[in-house]
Protein backbone atom coordinates (compact mmCIF):
# COMPACT_ATOMS: atom_id res chain seq x y z
CA UNK A 1 0.00 0.00 0.00
CA UNK A 2 2.79 2.44 0.90
CA UNK A 3 4.72 1.62 -2.26
CA UNK A 4 1.64 2.31 -4.37
CA UNK A 5 1.06 5.66 -2.63
CA UNK A 6 4.69 6.67 -3.17
CA UNK A 7 4.59 5.55 -6.79
CA UNK A 8 1.48 7.62 -7.40
CA UNK A 9 3.04 10.70 -5.81
CA UNK A 10 6.28 10.55 -7.78
CA UNK A 11 4.59 9.92 -11.09
CA UNK A 12 1.29 11.71 -10.80
CA UNK A 13 -0.28 15.12 -10.91
CA UNK A 14 1.34 16.17 -7.64
CA UNK A 15 4.79 15.93 -9.17
CA UNK A 16 3.58 17.82 -12.23
CA UNK A 17 2.13 20.52 -9.96
CA UNK A 18 5.37 20.83 -8.00
CA UNK A 19 7.38 21.04 -11.22
CA UNK A 20 5.09 23.78 -12.53
CA UNK A 21 5.19 25.70 -9.25
CA UNK A 22 9.00 25.53 -9.17
CA UNK A 23 9.12 26.75 -12.76
CA UNK A 24 6.78 29.68 -12.08
CA UNK A 25 8.72 30.79 -8.99
CA UNK A 26 12.07 30.45 -10.80
CA UNK A 27 10.79 32.30 -13.87
CA UNK A 28 9.47 35.10 -11.65
CA UNK A 29 12.85 35.46 -9.97
CA UNK A 30 14.74 35.37 -13.29
CA UNK A 31 12.46 37.79 -15.13
CA UNK A 32 11.24 40.13 -12.38
CA UNK A 33 13.04 40.32 -9.05
CA UNK A 34 16.64 39.52 -9.99
CA UNK A 35 16.71 41.87 -13.01
CA UNK A 36 15.22 44.62 -10.82
CA UNK A 37 17.89 44.06 -8.18
CA UNK A 38 20.66 43.91 -10.78
CA UNK A 39 19.45 47.21 -12.27
CA UNK A 40 19.32 48.81 -8.82
CA UNK A 41 22.89 47.63 -8.14
CA UNK A 42 24.22 49.23 -11.30
CA UNK A 43 24.65 45.90 -13.08
CA UNK A 44 26.34 43.92 -10.31
CA UNK A 45 25.01 40.35 -10.24
CA UNK A 46 23.13 39.35 -7.10
CA UNK A 47 24.56 36.83 -4.66
CA UNK A 48 22.43 33.93 -5.98
CA UNK A 49 23.89 34.53 -9.44
CA UNK A 50 27.52 34.36 -8.28
CA UNK A 51 28.26 30.59 -8.34
CA UNK A 52 31.97 31.16 -7.73
CA UNK A 53 31.30 33.22 -4.63
CA UNK A 54 32.15 36.77 -3.65
CA UNK A 55 34.24 38.62 -1.13
CA UNK A 56 33.38 41.21 1.52
CA UNK A 57 34.22 44.16 -0.73
CA UNK A 58 31.95 42.90 -3.51
CA UNK A 59 29.09 42.17 -1.09
CA UNK A 60 29.40 45.63 0.45
CA UNK A 61 29.39 47.24 -3.01
CA UNK A 62 26.22 45.35 -3.98
CA UNK A 63 24.47 46.29 -0.74
CA UNK A 64 25.56 49.91 -1.02
CA UNK A 65 24.51 50.27 -4.66
CA UNK A 66 21.12 48.69 -3.95
CA UNK A 67 20.32 51.57 -1.65
CA UNK A 68 17.75 51.40 1.12
CA UNK A 69 14.82 50.73 -1.23
CA UNK A 70 16.73 48.05 -3.10
CA UNK A 71 17.69 46.30 0.13
CA UNK A 72 14.03 46.39 1.19
CA UNK A 73 13.04 45.00 -2.22
CA UNK A 74 15.57 42.18 -1.74
CA UNK A 75 14.25 41.39 1.74
CA UNK A 76 10.54 41.58 0.97
CA UNK A 77 10.28 40.56 -2.70
CA UNK A 78 13.26 38.37 -3.67
CA UNK A 79 13.82 36.47 -0.43
CA UNK A 80 10.17 35.37 -0.01
CA UNK A 81 10.29 33.85 -3.49
CA UNK A 82 13.64 32.31 -2.66
CA UNK A 83 12.11 30.88 0.51
CA UNK A 84 9.60 28.88 -1.55
CA UNK A 85 11.94 27.89 -4.38
CA UNK A 86 14.43 25.57 -2.58
CA UNK A 87 11.68 23.29 -1.25
CA UNK A 88 9.94 23.23 -4.64
CA UNK A 89 13.23 22.50 -6.38
CA UNK A 90 14.11 19.71 -3.93
CA UNK A 91 10.70 18.08 -4.38
CA UNK A 92 11.00 18.45 -8.16
CA UNK A 93 14.49 16.95 -8.40
CA UNK A 94 13.81 14.14 -5.94
CA UNK A 95 10.48 13.42 -7.61
CA UNK A 96 12.00 13.31 -11.08
CA UNK A 97 14.81 11.10 -9.80
CA UNK A 98 12.37 8.59 -8.27
CA UNK A 99 10.06 8.71 -11.29
CA UNK A 100 12.90 8.07 -13.73
CA UNK A 101 14.25 5.20 -11.62
CA UNK A 102 10.84 3.52 -11.56
CA UNK A 103 10.10 4.28 -15.20
CA UNK A 104 13.36 2.65 -16.29
CA UNK A 105 13.28 -0.27 -13.85
CA UNK A 106 16.55 0.87 -12.27
CA UNK A 107 15.15 1.56 -8.79
CA UNK A 108 17.23 0.24 -5.88
CA UNK A 109 17.54 1.60 -2.32
CA UNK A 110 21.05 2.87 -3.04
CA UNK A 111 19.98 4.69 -6.17
CA UNK A 112 16.94 6.15 -4.40
CA UNK A 113 19.25 7.59 -1.73
CA UNK A 114 20.70 9.94 -4.35
CA UNK A 115 17.43 11.88 -4.16
CA UNK A 116 18.83 13.29 -0.89
CA UNK A 117 21.21 15.37 -3.02
CA UNK A 118 18.20 17.57 -3.77
CA UNK A 119 17.58 18.03 -0.05
CA UNK A 120 21.20 19.14 0.36
CA UNK A 121 20.70 21.77 -2.36
CA UNK A 122 17.65 23.11 -0.53
CA UNK A 123 19.48 23.20 2.81
CA UNK A 124 22.41 25.09 1.30
CA UNK A 125 20.03 27.52 -0.43
CA UNK A 126 18.26 28.21 2.87
CA UNK A 127 21.63 28.78 4.56
CA UNK A 128 22.59 31.20 1.80
CA UNK A 129 19.25 33.03 2.11
CA UNK A 130 19.61 33.37 5.88
CA UNK A 131 23.13 34.76 5.52
CA UNK A 132 22.05 37.19 2.78
CA UNK A 133 19.13 38.35 4.93
CA UNK A 134 21.54 38.95 7.81
CA UNK A 135 23.83 40.93 5.47
CA UNK A 136 20.92 43.05 4.28
CA UNK A 137 19.80 43.75 7.84
CA UNK A 138 23.28 44.50 9.17
CA UNK A 139 24.36 46.85 6.35
CA UNK A 140 26.59 48.89 6.50
CA UNK A 141 28.21 46.86 9.27
CA UNK A 142 28.01 43.38 7.73
CA UNK A 143 30.98 41.30 8.88
CA UNK A 144 33.50 39.64 6.62
CA UNK A 145 32.75 36.36 8.41
CA UNK A 146 29.05 36.66 7.55
CA UNK A 147 29.87 37.40 3.91
CA UNK A 148 32.26 34.44 3.90
CA UNK A 149 29.51 32.19 5.22
CA UNK A 150 27.05 33.44 2.60
CA UNK A 151 29.61 33.03 -0.16
CA UNK A 152 30.54 29.50 0.96
CA UNK A 153 26.85 28.55 1.01
CA UNK A 154 26.42 30.01 -2.50
CA UNK A 155 29.38 28.06 -3.88
CA UNK A 156 28.36 24.82 -2.16
CA UNK A 157 24.75 25.24 -3.33
CA UNK A 158 25.89 25.88 -6.91
CA UNK A 159 28.17 22.85 -6.98
CA UNK A 160 25.62 20.54 -5.37
CA UNK A 161 22.85 21.77 -7.66
CA UNK A 162 25.07 21.12 -10.68
CA UNK A 163 25.66 17.55 -9.52
CA UNK A 164 21.91 17.05 -9.02
CA UNK A 165 20.96 18.50 -12.41
CA UNK A 166 23.61 16.44 -14.22
CA UNK A 167 22.53 13.28 -12.35
CA UNK A 168 18.85 13.80 -13.21
CA UNK A 169 19.68 14.60 -16.85
CA UNK A 170 21.98 11.57 -17.08
CA UNK A 171 19.35 9.34 -15.54
CA UNK A 172 16.80 10.77 -17.97
CA UNK A 173 19.00 9.78 -20.90
CA UNK A 174 19.73 6.34 -19.42
CA UNK A 175 16.05 5.74 -18.67
CA UNK A 176 15.04 6.75 -22.18
CA UNK A 177 17.67 4.51 -23.79
CA UNK A 178 16.59 1.62 -21.57
CA UNK A 179 12.90 2.13 -22.39
CA UNK A 180 13.66 2.30 -26.11
CA UNK A 181 15.71 -0.90 -25.85
CA UNK A 182 12.72 -2.64 -24.22
CA UNK A 183 10.57 -1.74 -27.21
CA UNK A 184 12.97 -3.34 -29.70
Amino acid sequence: MVAQTNAAWWAGWRLTGVLLAAGVVYATMLTVTLPELTARSGGLPMFDLSPLGYDAAYAHAVLERLGSEGRQFYLFRQLPLDAAYPALLALSLAGLWRFLLRWSGLETPGRCALAWCAVAVAGLDYAENAAVAAMLLSFPDESAALVGLASAATVAKSMTATVCFVAVAGLGVAATVRRLAWRS
